[in-house]
């Protein structure tokens, strides 16, 4: 046999899709895989420019007395190279009424295929859904348990479960797919007081910051974007994630970002529940729309702020912003004097600086600094929740 028209197994450009029969027992140079025959040549059986293919299994779902009782459905192999034999796991379909005799087959074919998949009747059945509700992994209410009726034995079946109401708690409703008695842990999370305070836009605030147990409380202090709180002694760009003033890493001119990102947001981070920053407008909102009162004892509490208080018809409600000051270069400063807070809102005049809320005893500013070293987004401020549900 010439060995010059034949290649090396392995070379891309000639043997792509192709693989050498027989055992190697050798190797020439240039050539490809061989077996030696008794003489001392070589044989070379090397199938070339084979394509990868998978194979269609047809899958026809019967009863034990042969009866079609459902569409038929395609399965599809392992990819093999053309010619070759190949294996598929063919699972069964979920017929209502009846059950597979088998859980799974395993079949081997070398192209094309059908098969028979038997099923036998399925008993009427009823399933229990067990829901414990629980915080941090503890209990913190009795198990509901919800019973699914008119169901096959195996069927798979659709249950919606509801959070119970508990006061300080709250849940996402779930879906789950259930084809037998099942036990679900469905978490809580605590839910944060919040105010109607009558606004236009039907925003709800919080009664406190996040972080804090009570209102006068001041809360955790967040760098702007940032969801680590009272990080450090000192706020300043060498600790800020996002770079620094001249080299900023997101929210910059490149990508064009002007709200924070739900993944940015530290509300959203600690309360989730549809709680999250306010924007600017929902600040310049909640000053045009209340009174202000600067206290420097807020319910015997020795604690100065801010107390707002509706202005629309028949609602007294009203919010405290405790004066909690902010975390600078130099260190927590404007205790006593400031109530201020971070928005969601990107500064207008420049990249560097964020909306946030200073307000005092004669002030209510919402502003992004503009060219005063106001609003730079390394600033650590205190943070509330809102949420919106419109009017």
């Amino acid at each position: 046999m010439e060995h010059t028209n034949l290649f090396l197994y392995g070379d891309k450009a000639s043997l792509d899709g192709a693989y050498p029969l027989g055992k190697v027992t050798d190797v020439i140079p240039g050539v490809a895989y061989g077996r030696a025959d008794e003489a001392g040549s070589f044989d070379y059986k090397v199938i070339y420019n084979k394509k990868k293919v998978t194979y269609n299994i047809t899958v026809h779902p019967k009863n034990v007395m042969g009866e079609v009782i459902a569409e038929d459905y395609v399965v599809h192999t392992h990819e093999t190279l053309e010619g070759q034999p190949a294996r598929a796991l063919v699972k069964p379909a979920a017929i209502k009424g009846y059950k597979p005799v088998e859980p799974s087959v395993k079949l081997e074919v070398a192209g094309d295929a059908e098969t028979d998949f038997l099923y036998t009747l399925a008993a009427a059945t009823s399933y229990t859904v067990t829901v414990n509700h629980m915080f941090n992994g503890t209990p913190i209410a009795e198990p509901t348990v919800i019973t699914v009726e008119g169901v096959y034995e195996g069927e798979v079946a659709e249950v919606t479960v509801t959070p119970v109401t508990l006061p300080g708690y709250t849940a996402e409703t779930v879906t789950l797919e259930v084809s037998g008695d099942t036990t679900y842990s469905l978490e809580y999370g605590p839910d944060y007081e919040w105010v109607d305070l009558g606004l236009p836009s039907g925003t709800l605030w919080a009664s406190m910051n996040v972080g804090a147990t009570k209102p006068e409380e001041y809360g955790y202090y967040f760098a702007w974007g940032e969801t680590e709180p009272d990080k450090s002694t000192v706020y300043n760009w060498g600790n800020y994630k996002y770079g620094t003033e001249d080299d900023l890493t997101k929210y910059n001119d490149a990508d064009g970002l002007m709200v924070l990102d739900a993944e940015d947001d530290a509300v959203r981070a600690y309360w989730g529940n549809g709680w999250c920053l306010p924007s600017k407008e929902q600040l310049q909102e909640l000053g045009l729309h209340t009174t202000s009162a600067w206290t420097t004892d807020y319910n015997g509490t020795g604690v100065a702020g801010m107390i707002l208080t509706s202005k629309a018809a028949g609602n007294t409600n009203s919010i405290f912003l405790p004066a909690a000051g902010g975390i600078f270069t130099t260190g927590h400063a404007q205790e006593g004097q400031t109530a201020a807070m971070w928005t969601l809102s990107l500064g207008d005049s420049k990249k560097s600086h964020a909306w946030d809320l200073n307000a005092k005893s004669n002030e209510w500013d919402v502003s992004d600094g503009g060219d005063t070293d106001r609003g730079r987004r390394y600033y650590g401020f205190p943070v509330r929740g809102v949420k919106s549900v419109g009017r």
